[in-house]
């Protein structure tokens, strides 16, 4: 509280003012409730300290909604301009920590690392690895070669070769199924049956690596929770980041960027303080023209081959497009179909038309044209027009953050219709929002 007080001063934020009034008590009331006080303070203190060194990124991801994040300095944000959502960065249902991405230049990034060792202790921090494991096309290939068996001779498999998203039954055994379940799977099995043996292999670690940006922080060694890689002159915890999560470790994900290594030269060789960029103000239509003129290089997630083609599309002439624009070229606005219908709608080039005729659809995506683009507008279908608890709603946010397939969702589709008909939406339009919704 104190911390955010004397924050608001500095950033001319009145905290005795609704909607910063309330909300400020609503955040810190359920961080104290939940326990996180030290995880906002670990973060805020190494955030504050590369702030002190080097070029620090302004903040991404679900911490954007959170005003407490915006006054502690983690984010550079103000939640309540922008009409974000808390409840995508806290789970109101369940105790699991909340995640803030964290941005560095990325030669420098080492130094945040370094920071956090020296003030919780060396074996109390490490980094996480990233483990690799047998699946599908690549599991067929290695277990072909060491029997000795053509490559070619497995074309016809790879070809029907089954595939389910993370957390959908069987996802470890799509060979398996492929094997046993298909023509080509069972033609395979007749002319090498040795090659059973793969399907005993699929989901088995391979390989690991160093995750590109976690780090986990005890308050005592971490190898009472996992072993520590130490080989290869790091330290690095031998699980992955689900894993972690599931051990309810305190995780910071801390990010080495090249485009902050590169912006931080910028402002060195012009002498600008790093601290004036965190005050650029949205609306200078010369920084719009440069992304309706196709110059895309060295900006941050606007690099992308998706990106460059709808932005060729498309006119930015706000802060507002810009963000529509970052959130159309993702894979659910794109598998979708909406990022194509955005930009049309946009261009007055097609009809603006809503997933359902009815008031609150119309609400919820008229700012994007009736199509649905962000997170939250998906977190506020779920709420308002399913009727769907908070911790659902939050539950199925984060299955489609983590790409996981449609049989996890699929078991809300009935409790969503039911919603969905209490507000009077006829069947045919609640399965069409909710066939949107899972696309996305």
């Amino acid at each position: 509280k104190k911390i955010c007080k004397k924050a608001a001063k500095d950033l001319n934020v009145n905290l005795k003012k609704e909607p910063y009034k309330s909300r400020l008590k609503y955040e810190i009331d359920l961080i104290k409730e939940k326990g996180y006080q030290d995880y906002f303070l670990v973060v805020a203190d190494a955030i504050n300290y590369a702030k002190q060194h080097m070029l620090v990124g302004p903040g991404r991801g679900s911490s954007g909604g959170s005003l407490v994040c915006f006054l502690m300095g983690i984010t550079t944000i103000d939640p309540i301009k922008y009409d974000l959502i808390f409840e995508r960065f806290i789970d109101i249902n369940r105790s699991d920590l909340p995640d803030i991405d964290c941005d560095f230049p990325k030669d420098k990034r080492g130094m945040v690392i370094k920071h956090i060792k020296k003030k919780y202790g060396d074996e109390n921090v490490t980094q996480i690895a990233n483990i690799l494991r047998l699946r599908g096309k690549s599991g067929l290939n290695r277990f072909a070669k060491s029997l000795g068996i053509p490559e070619h001779h497995l074309d016809a498999v790879k070809d029907v070769l089954i595939e389910r998203e993370p957390g959908d039954a069987g996802f470890d055994e799509c060979i398996k199924d492929t094997l046993t379940t298909t023509d080509a799977g069972r033609e395979l099995m007749q002319l090498h049956p040795a090659l059973e043996i793969v399907t005993r292999a699929e989901g088995h670690a391979q390989t690991s690596g160093t995750h590109a940006a976690g780090v986990l922080v005890g308050a005592e060694p971490i190898n009472k929770y996992c072993g520590i890689n130490t080989r290869d002159g790091g330290r690095v915890a031998m699980i992955d980041m689900r894993e972690a999560e599931g051990l309810n470790l305190l995780k910071i994900d801390a990010l080495g960027l090249r485009n902050l290594t590169i912006l931080a030269e910028v402002c060195d060789r012009v002498n600008m303080p790093y601290r004036a960029l965190y005050s650029l103000q949205d609306g200078d239509e010369k920084a719009y023209q440069l992304i309706n003129d196709g110059r895309f290089a060295g900006i941050f997630q606007f690099e992308g081959q998706a990106t460059r083609k709808l932005a060729s599309k498309m006119m930015i002439e706000s802060i507002e497009d810009l963000a529509a624009l970052n959130a159309a070229s993702r894979p659910g606005a794109l598998m979708s179909g909406g990022a194509n219908r955005y930009v049309n709608r946009k261009n007055e080039s097609e009809d603006i038309e809503y997933l359902a005729d009815h008031k609150l659809m119309k609400k919820i995506t008229k700012p994007t044209a009736g199509v649905i683009l962000y997170q939250e507008q998906v977190m506020q279908i779920l709420r308002e027009v399913g009727q769907l608890p908070w911790d659902q709603v939050i539950f199925l946010r984060k299955q489609m953050a983590k790409t996981l397939g449609q049989e996890s969702f699929g078991k809300y589709r009935k409790a969503f219709l039911r919603g969905a008909k209490k507000n009077d939406l006829s069947k045919v339009e609640a399965g069409e929002v909710w066939k949107n919704l899972v696309t996305f």
